[in-house]
């Protein structure tokens, strides 16, 4: 069992939970920061700031409002996604560099999201 913490999550963890090798289970105080960090993040953009890559583009777009969000159009990086697809979960390509190494199976992606799913509603 791998405890996520938010501190001491080692290249060598993530690979076994990326196979499957290990069960995960997030620390009920990395919870509690991530719960204290949305709740300042949705006060933020409920008060009409600017947060980049959630009211704004990310990266080149960064200073352009994003759909929906507080700087025009819609989301931020969830844009068109809506409220029932609050996170995001991204998989490894190889497709440049590291290319000895398999991309991550959707599946992974989809078993990480009904995780966090479950521990949201829980």
């Amino acid at each position: 069992m791998i405890e996520l913490n938010g501190l001491d999550l080692s290249l060598e963890d993530v690979e076994r939970v990326a196979h499957g090798d290990v069960e995960v289970r997030l620390a009920d105080a990395a919870r509690g920061r991530m719960l204290a960090s949305r709740r300042t993040l949705e006060e933020l953009v409920a008060s009409g700031a600017t947060v980049y890559g959630v009211t704004t583009g990310v990266g080149a777009r960064g200073g352009k409002g994003a759909a929906g969000g507080a700087g025009g159009g819609g989301g931020g990086v969830r844009g068109g996604l809506g409220g029932a697809v609050p996170l995001h979960f991204p998989a490894f390509h190889p497709d440049a560099k590291m290319t000895e190494l398999p991309a991550t199976p959707a599946a992974t992606v989809e078993r990480a999201r009904r995780i966090a799913a479950d521990m949201a509603s829980s």
